[in-house]
């Protein structure tokens, strides 16, 4: 395959591969998806290359057909809890699968410009030292789990092809993104237990871990309009260069219960069950956008309150499904 301009999403049947196909769709930049399953999940009509990117041989042809100007590489593996349960599996498959997208660039002397998403779970917890805040991409790298682990793993990766095989590299280190189509998250859980209330198939009760930690929350569809801004931006300094993908605000997860609670058909109790918090889990944090938007002139446009209102919709047509589909 041939074009002036062909994107390549990796992971592309994920929360948000979906939402960077949809992105480039919308625009008429010739995309790819790829991803393990045998077909696109999406409801774009796009052309599809099923690919085991823990596979080295089938990430080679496939880069060899496809040729992309442009990669956005969203192919990981992403709980944080789970990475606590399968350690190994998690560095293996965030780490292996963009080891051999590097390989098969450097085998078929492809250079595109990539995009490697990274994650703040790279930075070490501020802890309730606020002086550390907002993180910035200079902030110190000490992961507090697993998947934090294998995302920095990843970066560094990526940043060593970067510089011995000049590749065009950035790394889009994300925070908490949140919007429609979020099958795991805080507010995906929210979002899908007011949908069940709202159908009375459960009580009108929500359980959540300590409400008045604060996080930097970032709709999706912000987040895919940062990668592909990264991605065409022509003022690259150094290969690997890493940028934060963040709104640049702490909200508390209590400011998100109250709009849900005012956008919801149903009253519900809240019950705070602190053993649903995670190990050692820092009070606050955010980070700061500032370089992002200096280089690209990237802003977030989508607020906090659409974004809730966008997840709980998706949720409300989603319970005309069997329960195991909200899964």
């Amino acid at each position: 395959m041939n074009s002036t301009q062909t994107a390549l999403v990796t992971g592309a049947n994920g929360f948000v591969g979906q939402h960077m196909v949809a992105y480039l769709c919308a625009r008429d930049i010739p995309c790819v998806a790829t991803g393990r399953t045998g077909a696109f999940s999406g409801s774009q009509a796009v052309l599809y290359y099923p690919c085991d990117m823990l596979h080295r041989e089938s990430v080679y042809q496939m880069v060899k057909q496809v040729s992309p100007t442009y990669i956005v590489h969203l192919a990981n593996a992403s709980s944080v809890p789970e990475s606590w349960r399968r350690p190994t599996q998690f560095i293996r498959n965030n780490v292996l699968a963009t080891e051999h997208l590097f390989d098969a660039l450097v085998r078929t002397n492809t250079r595109p410009r990539v995009v490697i998403v990274g994650s703040a779970q790279e930075y070490a917890p501020p802890r309730n030292d606020v002086t550390a805040l907002p993180l910035t991409e200079s902030s110190l790298t000490i992961p507090s789990n697993p998947y934090g682990w294998s995302k920095l793993f990843q970066t560094w990766l990526s940043r060593y092809y970067a510089s011995r095989y000049e590749i065009p590299v950035v790394v889009a280190r994300t925070f908490n993104l949140i919007g429609p189509g979020a099958k795991g998250g805080v507010c995906a859980i929210i979002a899908r237990t007011i949908a069940r209330m709202e159908r009375a198939e459960i009580p009108q009760t929500l359980t959540l871990g300590p409400v008045e930690v604060q996080r930097d929350f970032l709709d999706v569809r912000d987040a895919v309009s940062a990668y592909w801004q990264l991605a065409t931006y022509n003022c690259l300094s150094k290969p690997g260069e890493i940028f934060n993908v963040c709104s640049g605000k702490a909200r508390a997860l209590s400011q998100l219960v109250h709009h849900f609670r005012s956008v919801a058909r149903v009253t519900f109790d809240l019950i705070e069950d602190t053993r649903l918090s995670r190990r050692e889990e820092p009070a606050i944090v955010w980070g700061s956008p500032k370089k992002i938007e200096a280089a690209t002139g990237w802003r977030p446009t989508y607020s906090i309150d659409q974004s809730i209102e966008d997840i709980l919709e998706f949720y409300r047509a989603q319970t005309a499904l069997p329960e195991e589909g909200l899964s």
